[in-house]
């Protein structure tokens, strides 16, 4: 019976920094992605800090005095939170609901046409409906700016104007 060598580790004959130094082409293709991970995920961590102080745009950031989570507790305390979390869930279930299978309908639909000109079709000329779903519906209020249309007469009652 022959006896075979156990299986270990491999081992690194060339110290540490002279690998890195040989693929260094690697490492400089690696300085974009690096930079765009610091610039947009870890510098905006530095404004989130606004939502525990007392921030006054006068005195800015450092000159703004600590509150801690006094802001979340009063959020949480207040009588509207239980409405405002009723109607984040309810809209985002209804844009989840309404959102999510249509696409995959208007796809198998597509697939049943016979007539190829309307297949090639651009989607999302099919697709545009089912894109404005996604937002907010206040939002489709908003893109309709007219102080004294048709537009503006639901929210001028309710707000008395």
């Amino acid at each position: 019976m022959v006896r075979s060598k156990p299986v270990t580790a491999s081992v690194h004959k060339k110290p540490p920094l002279r690998r890195l130094m040989e693929s260094w082409q690697l490492y400089v293709l690696l300085l974009p992605t690096m930079a765009y991970m610091l610039v947009f995920n870890y510098v905006p961590m530095y404004g989130l800090q606004i939502a525990f102080r007392n921030y006054e745009a006068r005195s800015g950031f450092w000159g703004s005095t600590w509150v801690g989570v006094r802001h979340f507790r009063d959020f949480f305390s207040s009588p509207q939170f239980s409405q405002l979390l009723i109607n984040t869930l309810r809209i985002s279930l209804t844009s989840l609901v309404f959102s999510f299978p249509l696409p995959i309908l208007l796809a198998l639909l597509m697939n049943e046409v016979k007539n190829r000109r309307i297949k090639k079709v651009d989607p999302e000329h099919h697709l545009r409906p089912v894109f404005h779903l996604n937002g907010h519906p206040g939002q489709h209020h908003q893109r309709i700016p007219s102080p004294h249309g048709w537009s503006d007469q639901p929210t001028a009652a309710q707000h008395g104007r």
